[in-house]
């Protein structure tokens, strides 16, 4: 072999080489595009899928509220206002796809409707549910008992209503835990206040007998009962100027005993 034939020979297994590595890397790529527009495509249907859906689930809700209305219209004789809203429920429902089947049905409303039959509204309810079902309440087989929220006395048994299926007498009074009483608000001390009335009157007392040149003895008194009245309505705060008062007329000293009452009466002012 020539030198000229070993060189093309590794020529062309380096282009055999070189071809095969091109062809098996567009292979890959064509496998990876081909798997991601496959999930595309898949995700794709699901969205389509979720919007018919909720589309529908939509225009049901949508249809069972104007049938609703038209009932709400038979019962209070709007019957014009009924028949749109059998109109439009019938529109709704070809969004749904639901056939000629609730189409008929619709049809044989509308009919009702022109005619002003009452009997429309059982119907209209019955369609309601076709165009929308909704689950069934399960009610309770009897009444819950009737706990009083009251804090009942300390022995007491709470009372509760009557247990299903027994039967109470006519006239029958179900026992119930007594209301608590109402705490009144403690009403004013009407003595202290009249013993704090008092003892000031009796001190104006003491300052006229004073002025009018009343005797000592006179003067006194009126000031102990002054102070005494005073003490008891719980107001002590001339006690000094009522103590230096009656010590100052035992002594005869008339103007420590005027401006002693002054002094007193003041403060008895100004309370």
């Amino acid at each position: 072999m020539t030198g000229v034939q070993k060189v093309l020979t590794v020529l062309i297994v380096e282009v055999v080489l070189l071809g095969g590595a091109f062809g098996g890397g567009l292979y890959m790529e064509m496998q990876k595009r081909k798997a991601v527009e496959k999930q595309l495509a898949e995700v794709k249907k699901k969205a389509t899928t979720d919007t018919e859906s909720m589309t529908k689930t939509l225009a049901g809700s949508r249809a069972r509220t104007q049938v609703l209305e038209a009932a709400l219209g038979v019962i209070y004789q709007n019957y014009g206002m009924a028949f749109d809203r059998a109109v439009r429920t019938k529109a709704l429902a070809g969004h749904m796809g639901l056939g000629p089947s609730v189409d008929t049905e619709i049809d044989d409303l509308m009919t009702l409707l022109t005619q002003q039959k009452p009997e429309a509204v059982s119907k209209l309810l019955a369609l309601a549910d076709k165009l929308e079902p909704t689950p069934l309440l399960t009610l309770p087989k009897g009444p819950p008992p009737v706990i009083d929220p009251r804090p009942a006395a300390p022995g007491a048994t709470p009372a509760t209503a009557p247990a299903p299926g027994v039967a109470v007498k006519p006239g029958t009074v179900v026992p119930t835990s007594p209301p608590p009483l109402a705490k009144s608000p403690p009403p004013a001390d009407a003595a202290t206040d009249r013993d704090f009335i008092e003892g000031r009157d009796a001190l104006r007392a003491a300052k006229e007998a004073l002025i009018a040149g009343g005797e000592t003895a006179e003067v006194v008194k009126k000031l102990a009962r002054a102070q005494v009245l005073l003490d008891e309505s719980g107001y002590t705060e001339v006690d000094d100027e009522i103590g230096a008062a009656i010590k100052a007329a035992k002594s005869h000293d008339e103007t420590k005993v005027r401006t002693s009452l002054e002094a007193a009466l003041a403060r008895l002012r100004a309370r």
